[in-house]
């Protein structure tokens, strides 16, 4: 009798220590699980989602953010347009959580990149905006990206159209 308490008792562990390896199993899993992922910023203006894009993705470092010590946004855009004062004040406040970004003519420095943007140009689709950025004796990117309106009204970069230069 001994004996079959035993192996009761020890089938009782057993069964236990399952459910305790599965319920820690599950747990480990919903805890790492990145079940809700952080929505992209929503950019009012597509001019500020193009240069984000550019500084946090396509910044020919491999994207993963922003790799230079400080950006410098030129305040006229390639065609001699100035930015509108709406669309140099979105830059620096909703870009500011990725480190040094302002408006300016500055010169930049080694780490450090200059990004220029021409006409917005609407398409079927969205519209289009070339970006020319230029890292500091480092690195260049010249390249039209195609953005798209969501109903929220938020501007994002789905690709580019034409050529693309990369140094």
């Amino acid at each position: 009798m001994t004996t079959r308490l035993g192996n009761a008792s020890t089938a009782r562990r057993r069964t236990s220590m399952t459910s305790l390896i599965g319920l820690l199993s599950v747990m480990a899993l919903v805890a790492g699980c990145a079940c809700s992922a952080a929505s992209p910023p929503v950019h009012t203006d597509p001019t500020v989602a193009a240069i984000r894009h550019v500084i946090a993705q396509d910044n020919t470092f491999g994207g993963g953010g922003n790799p230079f010590s400080r950006v410098v946004v030129d305040p006229k855009r390639a065609d001699g347009t100035s930015l509108s004062a709406a669309t140099k004040a979105a830059i620096v406040s909703e870009l500011a959580d990725l480190g040094d970004v302002e408006v300016s003519t500055s010169k930049v420095l080694d780490g450090e990149a200059s990004i220029q943007v021409g006409a917005v140009v609407t398409t079927p689709t969205g519209v289009d905006i070339k970006v020319n950025m230029y890292c500091g004796n480092v690195c260049g990117l010249f390249a039209t990206f195609t953005l798209v309106q969501w109903p929220g009204g938020g501007w994002t970069v789905t690709g580019t159209r034409g050529p693309i230069a990369v140094a």
